[in-house]
């Protein structure tokens, strides 16, 4: 089935972005950018199938992507307002049927209300079919299929003295799936306490508690959390970060069920709530190195987090490790790992999921000047499912031209 959107926004923007070249005074300052991506892809299995799966699933393709986009910013002296918009058009050289486009809208709002107070709100739609969107970051592969996120966050910041203060965080997303992956909404909302002390260089502790509710169509999941942590400076290059807490976890589904009746037909079918608690930890750690040169970061967690098309959530552990360095004014190497394993046993067996993933990559960038830069990635990628014993592997190379334009700034 293609995929051949055809938004009706683009000439929206062509007027906006007529108008935007010769903006109206304003009292703050305004910015105007338009963003091109030109993206060249190999992909060696775009579906991560296994070894076990049959050679016509095995997929591999030249993928040629072009991401025009526009960013708009305006600021004051107490507040800021970014618009991102973009546009992803894909095209595969032989999979033509894969041919897509996708959408991005993101909108950020921030308010200094007073000297001790100031809020933070966020709002996104995402459309989008490309099944490693979220290799990255969850280590969890899609398919193909149209996907639209919509998602809302907001935060409220407190200064309770020169040295504490408090915040409150509220977070909603939800996933609607064109075929039969379980639709998903989520939300969470949290309370954060900080602390600066005295006692080793720019220290502060923490401690933080918050609930989360996930539910889909057909299950019904929460958590509720309590983290204490903190971080300190070990010297000017060196920083660290960690924390620990508990967890408490509820799952519910309805079930069929055959209720009996004294008279015919003597039964009927009703719904029967089923239900399950446990208990769990919670561990992040960050240490980040920061030279003239050089930057490193290594992180660890172990939390609970949606799985994006799976219907449920996870007990993710993540350790991903960063390293950049400079080579000159213009030109920078990455090298990049990362590990996921996502593991839930889901009631009476109901969304078992057990896979591991492990991303390998190394990318380089050359910055021609502000405006012009090419980078080149190459990343290996290794999965596991233990749910149903496969294993599967892929490799991917890509050349990324960017052009970034200031219109007004």
């Amino acid at each position: 089935m293609k995929h051949r959107n055809k938004p009706g926004w683009e000439g929206a923007l062509l007027c906006l972005g007529l108008m935007l070249q010769n903006p109206p005074a304003v009292a703050g300052d305004f910015s105007y950018t338009v963003l091109t991506d030109v993206l060249q892809v190999y992909d060696s299995n775009i579906f991560l199938a296994s070894d076990k799966a049959a050679d016509e699933t095995k997929l591999s393709d030249f993928i040629t992507t072009i991401s025009p986009a526009m960013e708009l910013a305006y600021q004051t002296e107490r507040s800021r307002t970014a618009v991102t918009i973009r546009q992803d058009i894909s095209r595969y050289a032989e999979y033509d049927e894969l041919d897509n486009v996708g959408q991005s809208y993101k909108g950020r709002f921030g308010y200094a209300i007073n000297e001790l107070s100031s809020i933070d709100l966020s709002a996104g739609y995402r459309l989008d079919h490309s099944a490693d969107s979220e290799l990255e970051t969850s280590g969890l592969l899609l398919d193909t299929t149209e996907r639209k996120r919509r998602n809302l966050g907001g935060e409220i910041q407190y200064a309770l003295s020169e040295k504490s203060g408090a915040s409150l965080s509220y977070g909603f997303a939800r996933d609607d799936y064109s075929n039969d992956d379980p639709d998903s909404e989520f939300n969470t909302v949290s309370l954060t306490l900080t602390r600066e002390v005295d006692w080793l260089p720019e220290a502060y502790v923490y401690g933080s508690g918050g609930v989360m509710f996930y539910q889909t169509d057909y299950s019904r999941q929460n958590s509720t959390s309590a983290v204490l942590g903190g971080g300190f400076r070990l010297s000017e290059e060196i920083s660290l970060n960690i924390d620990a807490g508990v967890r408490k976890s509820q799952e519910k589904y309805d079930e069929w069920g055959v209720q009996w009746l004294r008279v015919p037909p003597y039964y009927r079918l009703v719904t029967i709530e089923r239900s399950e608690e446990e208990w769990g930890q919670i561990a992040h750690f960050q240490i980040a190195y920061q030279g003239e040169a050089t930057t490193v970061n290594l992180d660890f967690s172990y939390d609970m987090q949606p799985a994006s098309g799976r219907g449920t959530l996870t007990e993710r552990t993540q350790i991903g490790l960063d390293v950049v360095r400079r080579l000159n004014e213009e030109c920078r190497v990455r090298g990049f790992s990362s590990y996921f394993l996502n593991y839930r046993e889901g009631l009476d067996q109901r969304y078992n999921v057990d896979e591991t993933t492990v991303n390998l990559g190394i990318d380089l960038t050359y910055d021609f000047n502000r405006y012009v830069s090419l980078s080149g990635q190459y990343l290996h990628t290794l999965s596991q499912d233990d749910e149903d014993g496969t294993e599967a592997d892929r490799n991917r190379f890509w050349v990324r031209l960017a052009l970034k334009y200031p219109v007004v700034e």
